[in-house]
């Protein structure tokens, strides 16, 4: 188990210190570079794709960090979709840029977005479980 914890974290380090815009892209060329010299190769692929697809599906009825989690999966097994997501990320870094400056020139109003946002959150929770 220590192993695998230690793998992980590797992986993300790894992922983490390549440079944004490439990241997805970096990663899927790695595995299918893996792939190629791997004995069951197929039988991975195909969990991978399927297993993506199921945590996205559950992830809209659970959390989003599942359907993040079904798209990481799917960008190992395509390169269209690796692309999409660096070039999501490059546009959500722009974004959280923008909102950290906003919060720091607005404190009070960034205090406010923040309480609505909970609030919405927890309204759509309540409203789920009460439909």
């Amino acid at each position: 188990m220590r192993k695998l914890a230690e793998l992980a974290r590797r992986k993300w380090r790894l992922f983490k210190e390549a440079e944004p815009g490439s990241r997805f892209q970096r990663r899927f060329r790695k595995r299918q570079l893996r792939r190629r010299h791997a004995a069951f190769a197929g039988y991975g692929r195909f969990l991978n794709l399927v297993g993506g697809i199921a945590l996205i599906a559950a992830g809209f009825a659970l959390a989003w960090v599942l359907v993040a989690l079904g798209l990481l999966m799917l960008a190992g097994e395509s390169l269209a979709i690796a692309r999409v997501l660096d070039r999501g990320e490059v546009k959500l870094r722009g974004w959280a840029r923008a909102a950290k400056a906003m919060c720091k020139r607005h404190p009070l109003g960034a205090g406010l977005l923040a309480a609505l946002t909970v609030l919405a959150i927890l309204a759509s929770g309540i409203y789920l479980v009460a439909w």
